[in-house]
């Protein structure tokens, strides 16, 4: 687990579900079968020091010219340690019928 800003998170994912750097992380049979392909819509960044947040807006689609299936944000914090940006985390939200999503996050 890397220690950003000197301070070590109390909660992380067991090791075992940690991809080493540069190794692949098995795809659900459900993805290769169906397809999946995501395209970023629209993002918004706030940023302060060597911190950003970014709100990336997506269509998800089965096929790369398929019709758009779905919408979503994805909600990514940054940090840049001097030579590279990493992720500190990234979650995101499927848009549906009691979350549209809002005017702001979109194109």
């Amino acid at each position: 687990m890397v220690s950003l800003l000197g301070v070590t998170p109390l909660l992380a994912p067991p090791a075992a579900t940690q991809a080493p750097a540069g190794k692949h992380v098995a795809v659900p049979t459900i993805l290769v079968h169906a397809g999946f392909f995501e395209r970023e819509i629209h993002r918004v960044t706030h940023s302060y020091g060597r911190v950003v947040h970014a709100f990336s807006t997506y269509e998800e689609r089965r096929a790369a010219d398929g019709p758009v299936v779905g919408r979503g944000i994805n909600s990514i914090e940054l940090f840049w340690d001097g030579t590279r940006w990493w992720i500190a985390s990234a979650v995101w939200f499927d848009e549906d019928a009691q979350h549209p999503i809002p005017p702001e996050y979109l194109p």
